[in-house]
């Protein structure tokens, strides 16, 4: 009999949330084992701070799937972007939680970071002066996936 195999994981190939916005991942697990198993699944990659810890399925029969998740929280003022991460499944012994092998079982996912809007403004010219009744130009553009309110007033200087 050789070594046990590695349980299996399915997670979305990427899952989006805004900063300081709480988003739930899904992983699905299934136990690889010819035994019952607990399973194991850690998100590892990014900030330990934005997401659960280790998050444990009930007791799984050989080839059953269950499934775990993890509430993921980036904080107010995190960078726009694409995070990668890793979620890791690792079998337990039911009876005494210890692992039952070093095989561990793994899925690739990408966090995307995107705030609910992203607002740039441009005044042209660029070097304004109010002189008489001279002309120029503000262009708002909102490049976020959401919407946003926006208002803006003439002040004298």
């Amino acid at each position: 009999m050789g070594p046990e195999p590695a349980p299996l994981c399915v997670v979305e190939a990427q899952f989006a949330t805004g900063a300081a916005a709480t988003s739930v991942l899904r992983v699905a697990v299934r136990n690889a084992a010819s035994e019952p198993r607990v399973l194991s699944v850690a998100a590892l990659g990014i900030d330990p701070a934005w997401v659960d810890g280790a998050q444990r399925t009930g007791v799984l029969a050989p080839g059953e799937t269950g499934t775990v998740e993890f509430r993921v929280t980036p904080p107010l003022g995190t960078l726009p972007a694409r995070y990668p991460l890793i979620l890791a499944a690792q079998a337990l012994d039911p009876t005494t939680g210890r692992p039952t092998s070093t095989s561990t079982g793994s899925a690739e996912s990408v966090l995307v970071v995107n705030p609910r809007s992203q607002l740039t403004l441009e005044v042209t010219p660029r070097d304004l002066r109010m002189i008489a009744a001279k002309k120029f130009t503000v262009e708002l553009r909102n490049q976020g996936r959401g919407w946003s309110k926006a208002e803006y007033s003439l002040l004298p200087a």
